[in-house]
C-alpha cells in the first residue's frame, strides 16, 4: 500500500506528463463509449478535471443525459496507470478559467489542428469531479489497484 496522499500524487504526475486522457461515458443504449481528449487537472488535488469537445458530438450528448464517467491515463511505457472516476457537466468554455482553457486548445491542437482552426467549430467544457482515484503501479508494488479519493 502507498499513502493515500502519494497516490494523488502519482496520478496527478502521470496526467501532467502525458496531457491526454481516455474518457468515458455511458451511451443512451447503456453501452459504454470511449475517446482520448486533451485534459487539465485544477491543481494538485485531482478534485476537478478539464476538457474540451465540439458541441455536437457523442460525448456531449452522452453527458447531458448520464453524468457518471470515468478516465484512464497511462504513463509511458504504462509503469503506472491511473483511472479516475467522477461526474462530469458540460459547460461553456467561457466558465472555465482562461489558463485552463489556454493549456487545453494547446494540447489538443497537436491532433486536432484543423478543428481547433474552423471557425464554424464550437466548443463546450467537459468538467469532471472527480470523486475516485485509482492507481495500478506494479514497479511500486501495487500489483491491484489501490482506490482513494481526491484530496480536500
Amino acid at each position: 500500500m502507498i499513502a493515500e496522499q502519494q497516490v494523488v500524487r502519482i496520478a496527478y504526475d502521470v496526467i501532467q506528463s502525458v496531457r491526454v486522457g481516455c474518457l468515458a461515458t455511458v451511451a443512451p443504449d447503456g453501452q459504454p463509449y470511449q475517446r482520448y481528449l486533451a485534459v487539465v487537472p485544477s491543481d494538485e488535488s485531482l478534485q476537478w478535471l478539464y476538457s474540451i469537445s465540439a458541441q455536437a458530438t457523442r460525448k456531449v450528448e452522452h453527458l447531458r443525459e448520464h453524468r457518471d464517467v470515468s478516465w484512464i491515463f497511462g504513463s509511458p511505457p504504462y509503469a503506472d496507470v491511473v483511472t479516475l472516476h467522477g461526474r462530469a457537466v458540460v459547460q461553456p468554455t467561457v466558465e472555465i478559467p482562461d489558463w485552463v482553457y489556454n493549456l487545453l486548445i494547446e494540447t489538443a491542437s497537436v491532433y486536432a489542428v484543423g478543428a481547433m482552426t474552423d471557425p464554424h467549430y464550437h466548443y463546450e467544457a467537459i468538467v469532471t469531479q472527480v470523486e475516485a482515484i485509482e492507481l495500478l503501479s506494479p514497479g511500486r508494488g501495487l500489483t491491484a489497484p489501490q482506490r482513494v479519493a481526491p484530496l480536500p
